[in-house]
């Protein structure tokens, strides 16, 4: 299992041997304490639980800072002073198109299909026009 980047653990491999992970994706390091007292400090709320919520307010600024990034690098892609209404109109307008085209081609199916003598779902399992019943 790979690393997170910021993401700390920490886990005991012998009484006083501990292995710190994070808070890059190779980054490792074997403490080996004098005593389970250190153990228990390293461990404790002073060092180690402080280091991991730093790093997951790392964690979660980094995502934050990626929506964001996302967020605007769609809004470039957009036409400049272009409203979201004259978007969704000219999706409606489209759609419309598209299925007047799709209405012409289910005619002319229906045309071959007469012309052949065969139901138009025999064209469609044919497969000969590039759509099936599922379209």
């Amino acid at each position: 299992m790979q690393a997170l980047p910021w993401k700390v653990e920490a886990r005991i491999v012998s009484p006083l041997k501990i292995v710190l992970t994070g808070p890059g994706l190779d980054d490792s390091v074997e403490v080996e304490a004098e005593d389970e007292a250190e153990v228990n400090y390293i461990l404790g709320e002073s060092f180690f639980k402080t280091l991991a919520e730093h790093c997951e307010f790392f964690i979660e600024q980094e995502a934050e800072m990626l929506a964001v990034a996302r967020l605007e690098s769609a809004k470039a892609k957009l036409p400049p002073n272009v409203s979201a209404q004259s978007i969704v109109q000219n999706h409606i307008q489209l759609l419309k198109e598209y299925n007047e085209i799709k209405d012409i081609g289910q005619q002319l199916i229906g045309l071959i299909a007469e012309n052949r003598g065969v139901t138009i779902g025999t064209l469609y399992e044919n497969g000969d026009y590039g759509v099936t019943a599922d379209d």
